[in-house]
């Protein structure tokens, strides 16, 4: 459950854990956007939702921006696209309905697929309908892991009130930044 809710805050934002990639506030849209570590990323704007009818134009149009804008960014090591299990599975149902692609007996794996040539990165905290495209060392995380402000206890409460519980506490800092603010793009539908 921490860890379900720290990949929630670190791509969403939000009290207590502050700015994340996508948002500051923890809502998907343009204000959260343009506070967020990415607000310097180069937008996209998605016309609806996507689902597996449109998640390829999506992706061409992130692609298409990143060539046309950052071409020097499609040879940096592991750039590829992001995206939520959603909007990952948007893409399976459209390439398994690809004649190409069941021609080529691939319809059966789904592991590792990328997008012209270049890997997608499942993120489960990330918002719906949101692709971003850049390098994971332009994404960065720290934390204070190594002072003496970090904290991890167990409560037994199972001790106190006869149930069979037992607490985490948490008690550490955290953050994300972009290392190069331009180096990405952010396809949404938050755009206006």
């Amino acid at each position: 459950k921490a860890a379900q809710q720290l990949e929630i805050g670190i791509w969403q934002g939000a009290a207590p854990f502050g700015t994340g990639f996508l948002s500051n506030d923890g809502a998907q849209d343009e204000t959260g956007a343009d506070a967020s570590a990415m607000k310097d990323f180069t937008e996209v704007t998605f016309a609806t939702a996507l689902d597996s009818g449109d998640i390829l134009a999506g992706l061409n149009a992130v692609y298409a921006s990143a060539a046309a804008n950052l071409s020097q960014m499609l040879t940096k090591p592991g750039f590829g696209f992001y995206m939520n299990a959603q909007t990952y599975s948007f893409y399976c149902q459209a390439l398994a309905s690809a004649t190409t692609f069941q021609s080529l007996g691939a319809a059966g794996n789904f592991d590792a697929l990328t997008y012209m040539g270049f890997p997608i990165y499942v993120c489960p905290g990330m918002f719906n309908d949101v692709i971003v495209a850049t390098y994971p060392e332009n994404l960065v995380f720290g934390t204070n892991n190594a002072t003496d402000w970090t904290e991890v206890r167990l409560i037994p409460t199972y001790e106190f009130d006869g149930s069979d519980n037992i607490r985490v506490v948490m008690n550490f800092a955290v953050g994300v930044q972009v290392a190069v603010p331009s180096d990405g793009v952010y396809g949404s539908t938050v755009w206006s």
